[in-house]
């Protein structure tokens, strides 16, 4: 018969409460990539995707919507709703939202991360 590996409490609760960084980090990228709405200037709300990919997407058409020297300018973007007619004011409201989503969840994981190292947080 091999070596029985037996744990007490203590090291099961050491082990676990060191697996919480990883487990905020993943509910911190779970929320950073679920989404976010900007308002169009047109006055209605659209949902855009915020995954990583979507996020470069964005800043390129940031970037071109910056140059652009015509008020013609446009893209169509697909929303949550369909395709959209976008200007460059609108591609800039739809980039400072997603920044404004992805850096609230990355602040949020932050301040977890904190109260982690402070052995302030419960839950």
């Amino acid at each position: 018969m091999g070596n029985v590996n037996i744990k007490t409490a203590e090291q099961i609760a050491d082990e676990q409460w060191a697996k919480w960084p990883d487990r905020i980090a993943a509910k911190r990228y779970e929320h950073e990539v679920k989404g976010t709405i900007f308002q169009h200037s047109d006055g209605n709300m659209y949902g855009v995707a915020t995954d990583r990919q979507s996020q470069g997407l964005v800043t390129g058409a940031a970037v071109q919507a910056q140059r652009a020297t015509s008020t013609s300018w446009r893209k169509r973007w697909k929303t949550a709703q369909g395709f959209v007619e976008l200007s460059a004011e609108d591609i800039l409201a739809m980039g400072d939202a997603i920044d404004e989503h992805v850096q609230a969840a990355f602040d949020r994981e932050s301040d977890l991360i904190s109260k982690w190292e402070q052995g302030t947080i419960t839950e």
